[in-house]
């Protein structure tokens, strides 16, 4: 039986060896053929076959074009890693820790697509990542892996954030308390032993002197190393007795070592320049020529690790543990022995909320020892 039907792109129709008449709607896709059948014995007459038929293939044509019928290959965990650090640009520094935890533990799905990857996968990443490693580093590995996650998202892979569903374990690695604060003392002797550590050469001489200046800076305004390294002429405010803090030295998506905006928004603000830091400010102005206050023996801008490096090396031949960072902790903890307001504290040293001053302020082993006896007077 012939039967005749208004024609229709996409639609065509076939007469089955049982008598049946089918409606076949074919779309192609990319170079994959979207099929549906029709069978028009369902229907009063062929006539509304076709007009189903219609219907169907204009739901299949919207869905295409809403994606629904996407041909994109599912993207694998490594891909999406390399991309999650093309669409999320980040601090070279931080790209490198990216990549430590990456290789150290989340590679071990690289082949996987993100699509099969679950919730049991990651958790019991995480467990085993936990075992070995600080409750900080636990913690930073679950970003990358939030990371990875986003990317899909921004890519249009159809998967949700199946981090949300991790339960963080505590670490299992046992570590020892770290000293945070100096003493007086402790810092004095470390300077006389700066000063005159590798001074046999120029080079040697200059990097003691200029570190010297940078620590002093750092001991009388708790700034950051990172933003003593930046410090210029014009940073240095004797006329309203501040220094201006506007910039930091760290690293920028492709390399290390250049000036960079504050670490937050609140970093952003001038220090006063106590009356002990002012002569030093003049001695070190007096001293050198080079663009940056605190850098190298050319005149370049300090690299982190050097400094840190010398410091350690310094400390090492001086028999104390020392490094610059403690400053800061020893800024906050003498500002809230003087009673100073928590707001004040946190303007002064950049934080972005009060709780993170509280977390530099420590109490040393003679305050502790004083509350101990304290407390047994009154019994």
């Amino acid at each position: 039986m012939k039967v005749k039907l208004r024609k229709e792109k996409h639609i065509s129709s076939r007469i089955l060896p049982s008598g049946k008449l089918n409606l076949l709607i074919q779309i192609q896709r990319n170079g994959k053929m979207i099929r549906k059948t029709i069978d028009a014995s369902e229907y009063t007459t062929p006539a509304q076959a076709m007009d189903a038929a219609c219907i169907i293939r204009d739901e299949i044509l919207n869905d295409i074009r809403n994606g629904l019928y996407s041909d994109k290959r599912i993207l694998t965990v490594k891909e999406l890693y390399v991309l999650s650090h093309e669409i999320f640009p980040c601090a070279y520094k931080t790209k490198l820790k990216h990549d430590h935890y990456f290789n150290t533990s989340i590679s071990l799905y690289s082949d996987k697509p993100i699509t099969d990857i679950s919730v049991l996968d990651i958790q019991n990443n995480v467990n085993q990542y936990s075992k070995n490693h600080s409750q900080t580093e636990i913690e930073r590995l679950l970003s990358v892996w939030k990371r990875l996650y986003k990317t899909a998202q921004v890519k249009e892979i159809d998967v949700f954030d199946k981090t949300i569903n991790i339960v963080v374990p505590r670490s299992k690695k046992i570590t020892k308390t770290r000293e945070v604060i100096i003493s007086d003392e402790n810092f004095n002797k470390f300077l006389e032993t700066l000063l005159t550590y590798n001074t046999w050469t120029d080079r040697g001489a200059y990097h003691s002197l200029s570190i010297y200046y940078m620590l002093m800076i750092m001991y009388y305004t708790g700034l950051r190393n990172a933003e003593v390294f930046a410090l210029t002429r014009d940073d240095i405010d004797f006329k309203n007795g501040c220094i201006h803090v506007r910039k930091a030295v760290g690293s920028n998506e492709n390399e290390t070592g250049v000036v960079i905006p504050t670490k937050t928004n609140e970093s952003i603000r001038s220090v006063p320049i106590a009356s002990n830091l002012e002569p030093i400010l003049k001695d070190l102005l007096n001293w050198t020529n080079h663009e940056y206050l605190i850098s190298d023996f050319r005149g370049d801008l300090y690299e982190t690790d050097f400094v840190s490096n010398y410091i350690h090396n310094v400390a090492k031949k001086a028999k104390i543990k020392f490094n610059a960072y403690m400053l800061r902790h020893k800024f906050s903890t003498d500002l809230i022995k003087s009673h100073v307001d928590l707001r004040t504290i946190q303007e002064l040293m950049g934080h972005t909320n009060g709780e993170m001053t509280l977390g530099y302020a420590r109490s040393s082993n003679e305050d502790k020892k004083k509350a101990i006896l304290e407390r047994t007077k009154l019994k």
